[in-house]
């Protein structure tokens, strides 16, 4: 090798030494930098990933059930559910009004992945039991709005499917208006959603249905006790916080309104003291306006799937409550 290629060779070496200690120093200058910067928040869509697992799962629907009850919920919590509610448009129950039939389609497919979404998360459904209930939700909606369709326009409801299903149909998961179906004909309950398991079944009015069903009398208020009185002594029964799934609806009216059709689906566990607001208490009450502050309370003694049916059956609560939020924290 003559001289003038030992230079070559020595001049390359010594550019590539150059080249890499400006290279690192760069490296180090833009790694400094960025570790002084205070990081942005991520974007919407990466927000699920950072939400830590609230218990781990037991394997066990009924203890898990119960602990998520008597943890509930903290503020960020509900926060985020009240986001994806309103992500997956469920808070525009108002615009619904002039909906188009299509636009109607979409606000109710939304409204059955919620409430199957509720169940799997409250009753921790397997894959399966999802698929199921995700296959009969979508036959009774269509059911209900194919009725609907063939009935003519009555007085002044619009021909419009869209406001009349709204304005003509209740929500098919709630009890007939005229009386207490047989546990065998409410559509949309868990248990014939899906083949539940028994400790799944522990998780719901199933048998207190059955019982009531086969009770021995003509008196509505004395088969009903009578119902309780046999679910509450079934051994290993969890105990739940109110008598029956109806006390609000037919008795005592102890339950607040918001939550009575969630504890019909997602009983209420002894732990959750849920507060009745004055003039439950006491009819002759005038209503005080807290700014929320009672309602957020009992919010956050809800089970996640439980709030989720909560928002689900009043959606227009879900302004008030993040308006609640907002105001604890100011």
């Amino acid at each position: 090798m003559n001289k003038h290629h030992k230079l070559v060779i020595a001049w390359f070496i010594i550019s590539g030494l150059i080249v890499f200690t400006a290279v690192r120093e760069i490296q180090t200058a833009v790694a400094s930098e960025a570790a002084g910067r205070k990081p942005l928040p991520p974007p919407k869509k990466t927000r699920h990933a950072m939400r830590p697992v609230v218990l781990p799962w037991s394997g066990d629907p009924v203890a898990d059930y119960v602990a998520r009850c008597e943890k509930g919920m903290t503020n960020r919590q509900i926060g985020w559910i009240i986001e994806d509610f309103r992500n997956a448009g469920l808070d525009q129950l108002h615009s619904t009004d002039n909906a188009t039939d299509e636009e109607l389609d979409i606000y109710l497919s939304a409204q059955q992945r919620w409430y199957q979404q509720a169940l799997v998360d409250g009753l921790r459904l397997t894959r399966e039991q999802s698929a199921q209930v995700a296959k009969k939700l979508g036959e009774l909606f269509k059911n209900a709005e194919m009725d609907l369709r063939e009935k003519p326009v009555i007085g002044d409801m619009s021909a419009s499917v869209a406001t009349r299903f709204k304005t003509a149909i209740p929500a098919p998961w709630r009890f007939n208006a005229y009386g207490i179906l047989p546990a065998s004909e409410m559509s949309m309950s868990p248990w014939n959603l899906c083949q539940l398991s028994a400790s799944q079944e522990r998780l719901t009015w199933m048998s207190w249905f059955e019982l009531l069903d086969s009770a021995d009398s003509s008196d509505l208020v004395t088969r009903m006790e009578n119902a309780s009185r046999q679910f509450r002594a079934k051994k290993g029964e969890p105990l739940f916080w109110s008598p029956d799934p109806l006390s609000a609806n037919l008795r005592d009216q102890t339950i607040p309104n918001w939550v009575a059709e969630t504890n019909s689906i997602l009983p209420l566990h002894a732990s959750q003291k849920i507060l009745s607001p004055p003039e439950l208490q006491d009819p002759f009450a005038e209503p005080v306006d807290d700014g929320g502050i009672l309602l957020l309370a009992n919010i956050r003694l809800l089970h996640p799937a439980q709030f989720k049916l909560v928002l689900l059956f009043g959606p227009e609560l879900a302004e008030e409550i993040q308006s609640a939020l907002e105001n604890s924290v100011r």
